[in-house]
C-alpha cells in the first residue's frame, strides 16, 4: 500500500484523510478551504477596482488598460519597489478595496485634472491619476475612520472630549520647561 501525502504539509497521512483528487490532512484541508475564500474575496474586489477604473478613464472593456499599469496596482498591493524587483512580499501591501475606496474618495480631484490636461497616453493618464491616489492613501484612511467614529454609537462624545483634553494637557506639561519649584 501506498504511503499518502498531504498535499499541503508534505506529511504522510495516517487517519483524517480528505481527498480532493489530493490528499489532505483534516485541518490542512480547512486552512485550504479558507485560502481559497480569501483568493475569492480578493478576486472580486480587484475586478470591482478595475471595473471603477474603467467607468474613470472612459474605457469600455478591460484590454485597453495597459499592462504596465496592472504592474502598478500590483506593486502598491504587494507593498515593493521597483515594479517587484527589490523585496517582493506577497499581498502585504494596501488591499484593493482601499485603493478602489481612495479614487472614491479623491474623485473630484480626478476629474479636475482629466479635464484640465492633455496627455500623451492613456497609460500617462493612469499613472498620474495613480500618484494622485497614492498621495491620499492617508487622507482617505483617516476620513474613513472619521466616518466610522461618528457611526459608532457605542462610544460616548464626552468621553472623547475629556480623552482630547487629558491628552492635551499632558502634551502641554510635557512641553513646558520644570523649574526646580516643581521638585519641592
Amino acid at each position: 500500500m501506498r504511503i499518502k501525502k498531504c498535499h499541503i504539509c508534505k506529511e504522510s497521512i495516517i487517519d483524517n484523510l480528505i481527498t480532493d483528487k489530493k490528499h489532505y490532512h483534516k485541518d490542512c484541508y480547512n486552512a485550504f478551504l479558507q485560502n481559497e475564500i480569501i483568493k475569492q474575496n480578493e478576486k472580486k474586489q480587484k475586478d470591482e477596482l478595475y471595473n471603477y477604473l474603467l467607468q474613470v478613464h472612459n474605457l469600455s472593456n478591460y484590454k485597453e488598460i495597459p499592462k504596465l499599469f496592472y504592474m502598478k496596482i500590483e506593486e502598491i498591493r504587494n507593498d515593493s519597489g521597483l515594479l517587484g524587483k527589490v523585496d517582493k512580499k506577497y499581498k502585504q501591501g494596501v488591499k484593493y478595496s482601499i485603493i478602489k475606496y481612495t479614487y472614491q474618495f479623491c474623485k473630484n480631484k480626478i476629474t479636475y485634472v482629466l479635464k484640465s490636461q492633455k496627455f500623451k497616453s492613456k497609460l500617462d493618464e493612469m499613472q498620474y491619476v495613480l500618484g494622485i491616489v497614492r498621495n491620499h492613501f492617508v487622507d482617505a484612511y483617516n476620513h474613513n475612520k472619521r466616518l466610522k467614529d461618528v457611526s459608532n454609537p457605542n462610544v460616548n462624545h464626552q468621553e472623547q472630549l475629556l480623552i482630547q483634553q487629558l491628552h492635551q494637557e499632558l502634551t502641554y506639561r510635557n512641553k513646558v520647561k520644570h523649574d526646580i519649584s516643581e521638585f519641592l
